[in-house]
């Protein structure tokens, strides 16, 4: 998902109402190449407005998540989890989405070495939007070659097919 800090129309306080409504358990919050809305939920945290979290101990406990999707969660219905996302642009043009790191590597370096240090912080790795090249999309090509190592790819992203052709 994204927000106003990147190109999302949902203010951070839509967006977890809005996954309260639809009664989302886990959300990535995964703005372009920034940390933005960890950064407004930390600063809502040292400003004591409400929050009371250490964003660290929620993220490293939601890593935690990742690895237990299978078991029961009905008695968590109430509770969004928030992962630290961001789609990250590479040196070649192209975005690769992680969820779950500690610390988001550096935009602009070969895409290579952005999924070594997400794969060394145990995070998930997915091709965001692999069709549209225009937009950052892995291609074909990237995505046969890191296979072995994605962990997922986008199905259903915010463009209308009827756009692919005209975008690409």
């Amino acid at each position: 998902m994204h927000t106003v800090y990147s190109d999302g129309i949902k203010t951070i306080d839509e967006l977890i109402n809005d996954s309260f409504k639809e009664d989302y358990s886990i959300i990535a919050v995964s703005d372009h190449n920034n940390n933005n809305f960890f950064n407004i939920l930390e600063s809502c945290a040292d400003k004591e407005s409400g929050f009371n979290f250490d964003l660290e101990k929620v993220n490293n406990y939601t890593l935690k998540i990742i690895d237990s999707f299978d078991n029961d969660n009905d008695n968590k219905k109430d509770i969004v989890y928030l992962l630290k996302a961001s789609e990250i642009m590479a040196q070649e043009g192209v975005e690769v989405l992680g969820i779950g790191y500690a610390n988001k590597p550096d935009s602009y370096q070969p895409l290579e070495n952005i999924i070594n240090e997400l794969k060394e912080q145990g995070a998930l790795i997915m091709a965001p939007h692999p069709a549209v090249l225009i937009l950052g999309g892995m291609g074909e090509e990237n995505i046969k070659k890191y296979a072995d190592i994605l962990d997922g790819i986008e199905i259903n992203g915010s463009i209308p097919v009827s756009c692919l052709l005209f975008l690409q």
